[in-house]
């Protein structure tokens, strides 16, 4: 699967999605379509013009990282509009996480 497999949305990429080997672990499957539909689909336009985030994209083809995020919290559930839960790149490169009540917790 290649980047350009995901942002077209060419045969190779529809292929793996009616694949029936799927039905043997849906888990598994959906980690893989997170990955690829999600996180490389959701990137891929941008990278067009930023080819920084080619290498990121091909480490999530090859599962090299897992590209699973925290969408859901306690009190929203799938309801990402209005996750409570912010994340703040820090001058140094951390990140600060910030969940402001036991409610939006992860």
């Amino acid at each position: 699967m290649t980047v350009k497999d995901v942002l077209y949305l060419t045969p190779k990429f529809c292929k793996l999605h009616s694949e029936p080997l799927v039905a043997v672990d849906g888990a598994a499957f959906t980690l893989l379509t997170i990955q690829c539909n999600l996180f490389v689909g959701t990137l891929a336009p941008f990278a067009l013009k930023r080819p920084e985030l080619q290498p990121i994209l091909q480490s999530a083809l090859r599962f090299d990282i897992s590209a699973q995020f925290m969408l859901t919290e306690v009190n929203h559930g799938l309801d990402a509009r209005n996750i409570q839960t912010t994340a703040t790149i820090l001058a140094d490169g951390d990140i600060d996480l910030h969940t402001p009540t036991p409610n939006d917790a992860k």
